[in-house]
Order: structure tokens, then sequence, then C-alpha cells
């Protein structure tokens, strides 16, 4: 796993694209609805609670840009969500490798 918080710059700086509130970077945070938080049983999950997410998804756009003063290029991608499971995260090596034993 590639975690997306994001780190501290040089002089205590976080970087213009985390909210204030949480150190991850814009874009990284979903919205579900009640009927989809149904759908994905998630109804006894409590704030705070980790949770294993599996997702499908379409890159619907690709971004390139150039920072003309260090020379460096950053690419942006925007990805919709199609199909999605959700369960609580498990400790369990075994149960995390073997779910249905």
């Amino acid at each position: 796993m590639i975690s997306l918080k994001k780190k501290v710059e040089e002089g205590g700086e976080v970087d213009s694209m985390v909210s204030s509130d949480s150190p991850y970077g814009y874009g990284t945070c979903i919205q579900l609805s009640d009927e989809q938080v149904k759908a994905l049983n998630l109804q006894g999950v409590k704030i705070g609670q980790k949770i294993r997410v599996v997702a499908f998804g379409i890159v619907e756009s690709l971004r390139a840009e150039i920072d003309e003063s260090s020379e460096a290029g950053n690419v942006y991608a925007s990805i919709q969500l199609t199909d999605m499971e959700a369960t609580p995260a498990s400790t369990d090596a075994a149960k995390t490798l073997y779910p249905g034993a």
C-alpha cells in the first residue's frame, strides 16, 4: 500500500493542495450517500475506524504541468470510481490473505 499522506515541506509548510484539517491531498476523500453506505454495509462503522477499500475506476482526464523555474513536471489524473467494496480492516494476516477461510 502507498500512503497518500502528504509530507511537510521544508520550512514546515504543507502542500497547498492539502486542506487545513486533513494531512491528505485534495480529492482523496469520497462522500457516500445513505443508499451507498447501506449497499456497502457500512452502517456499523465508527468515525476514525480504518476500513479496507477496493475499487475500480475510469481515468477521465490526465494533465501535465511543467514548473518553468525548476524544469520539473507533475502529472495529475482524474479517476471516476465505478465499482467499490469496503470492509473493516483486519490486522489478522490469514484473514487478509484468505478472507473466506
